[in-house]
């Protein structure tokens, strides 16, 4: 594990770990007040901001007290951050085709999270530590970043509105 990899005992271990589902009760509810107050967009930038400086953190891990603090910002993101793509795509979908968005949104999800852990198992084999397979990690949150910049969100939620009205208009409407 890596946190035997850089001398954590086994018991500040276990502490961390309840720690993060302790800090992330209530940072689960921040987030989504942050996003129902500033967008999920903006929310989804925070969260891929302190995966990153969690990982930069990682990489200069060298005591106790460092890994109770980055298991307490572990806490701080992950609770909220993977409901809020669901929440972009749910205001920016039309009602009727929802089923398929959330489908086709699961299997890239599961798809980047492979991925994900397979380049990081890749750079640990090749180099025989965590932390460069850490370090890798920050490109794909760099890589969200930009594609999410890429997001209108105003224009889909106007075109999910718009192809829900054409839906819901009568057929043979006449003058």
């Amino acid at each position: 594990t890596f946190g035997g990899e850089v001398g954590i005992a086994p018991s500040d271990m276990i502490g961390a770990l309840v720690m993060v589902q302790f800090v992330g009760v209530p940072f689960a509810f921040g987030f989504g007040l942050l996003a129902d107050r500033s967008g999920a967009k903006r929310a989804i930038y925070l969260a891929l901001v302190v995966y990153t400086f969690i990982s930069l953190l990682g990489c200069s891990l060298k005591s106790a007290t460092q890994f109770y603090v980055l298991a307490a910002l572990v806490g701080t993101a992950p609770g909220r951050a993977p409901a809020l793509p669901r929440s972009l795509i749910a205001t920016s979908t039309p009602r009727h085709t929802a089923g398929e968005m959330f489908g086709f949104g699961g299997v890239v999800d599961r798809f980047g999270g492979a991925r994900g852990g397979m380049v990081f198992g890749i750079v640990l084999t090749m180099t025989g530590s965590s932390r460069p397979g850490i370090l890798i990690l920050i490109v794909f949150f760099a890589l969200g970043a930009f594609l999410l910049s890429k997001v209108d969100v105003e224009r889909g939620r106007r075109q999910a509105r718009e192809a829900e009205a054409a839906l819901h208009a009568p057929e043979n409407a006449t003058a």
